[in-house]
């Protein structure tokens, strides 16, 4: 998979690019990159929104009818895991409703703090 990833050469913040998953389970892999998180940047919270965009439009593009991600951002790069969740749904959802196709997404939510929070974002919603 790193040989994959040094042909593409890199992706920038906001965007997403696909490779073979190789000896994953998984027969794809989307590689979406998140901002470092930084107090007061304005531009942080669009550039998260657009990577989660960025890697749907892969799945769209690919053919791909299911996907599973991470709070992107989240981990080393210091994104406050409820801000990045809010973002995340609102992409995702943002982005379904916008597509006359059927996409299975998984949010993959590592604590139970984030899951009740993201229960209480889809309350009310009777469709995407």
């Amino acid at each position: 998979m790193q040989a994959a990833c040094d042909e593409i050469g890199g992706c920038e913040t906001g965007s997403a690019v696909i490779t073979e998953g190789f000896a994953l389970p998984s027969k794809w892999v989307i590689h979406a990159v998140g901002p470092k998180y930084s107090e007061g940047d304005p531009n942080q919270a669009a550039l998260l929104g657009k990577c989660y965009r960025a890697a749907l439009d892969l799945c769209e593009s690919n053919g791909l009818s299911t996907v599973s991600f991470p709070l992107i951002s989240s981990g080393i790069y210091g994104y406050p895991k409820q801000e990045a969740l809010q973002i995340a749904m609102n992409a995702i959802l943002s982005w379904l409703s916008d597509h006359d196709n059927r996409k299975t997404v998984y949010l993959c939510l590592m604590d139970e703090a984030l899951y009740s929070a993201a229960i209480e974002i889809m309350k009310g919603r009777t469709s995407i």
